[in-house]
């Protein structure tokens, strides 16, 4: 009798253990989802342009700066929508921005739009190739998602070019594809729907990689159209 209830407590305890870990999961996926409808979303942007920083000065305030001025749009149009933290948080953006150029005033923090796109197509590379080659879980879902909203970045200068555009919405399928494949208990798919090469090129090499975006994001909307047919 007691080796009975010893092991009923084992199978007990191990389902205990199972339950926690996938609330954990599921609780972490929901913090992912949510932020991409609050103010909230801008939070990685900002923290992302810190973590480039340490490497890279003039993209890393480029970064943060034009997450603050879209803030302080979304605010003047919808003052309504900021709640008093939201505001405070702002205002803290926006004086650490202040203080760091008056620190560093002798640098020039200026940043062109050549050397903005370089560190785009970089960047871009290295979170191909881990989600190609390395192993896949959320973080690889919110750089994926990072790298989309870095590359929004880019309409500080104007329009942005075809071959970005197609690499945000790429970016953007990516971090929604994981996502949806690990809250399901799923091997997210490596590379893209219709992705069969095992290396990957530069971006700034050519027109390969940018014609297999293309045709991964024919695919894509082939894939949206015959949801939305379904629904």
């Amino acid at each position: 009798m007691e080796e009975d209830s010893l092991s009923d407590n084992k199978k007990f305890s191990g389902r205990n253990s199972f339950m926690e870990n996938r609330y954990n999961n599921t609780h972490n996926l929901s913090r992912f989802k949510k932020r991409l409808s609050t103010f909230e979303k801008y939070k990685p942007l900002w923290e992302g342009g810190k973590s480039v920083c340490t490497y890279n000065i003039k993209i890393g305030y480029k970064i943060r700066m034009f997450c603050v001025q879209e803030l302080s749009k979304l605010q003047q149009k919808n003052p309504e929508s900021f709640d008093k933290k939201e505001t405070e948080e702002l205002s803290q953006m926006l004086l650490e921005l202040k203080q760091e150029k008056s620190n560093i005033s002798s640098l020039n923090l200026e940043c062109s739009f050549e050397e903005y796109k370089a560190f785009l197509q970089d960047l871009f590379k290295k979170i191909d190739y881990e989600d190609k080659h390395g192993v896949i879980t959320m973080k690889t879902a919110s750089r994926f998602r990072l790298m989309a909203a870095f590359i929004d970045v880019l309409q500080s200068w104007g329009e942005i070019d075809e071959e970005m555009i197609n690499t945000k919405k790429y970016c953007q399928y990516k971090a929604v594809n994981i996502f949806k494949a690990l809250k399901n208990g799923e091997n997210p798919k490596r590379g893209g729907p219709n992705e069969f090469q095992n290396k990957i090129e530069d971006l700034s090499t050519g027109k390969e990689i940018s014609s297999n975006l293309q045709n991964n994001l024919i695919e894509i909307n082939n894939n949206n159209k015959i949801n939305n047919e379904n629904n």
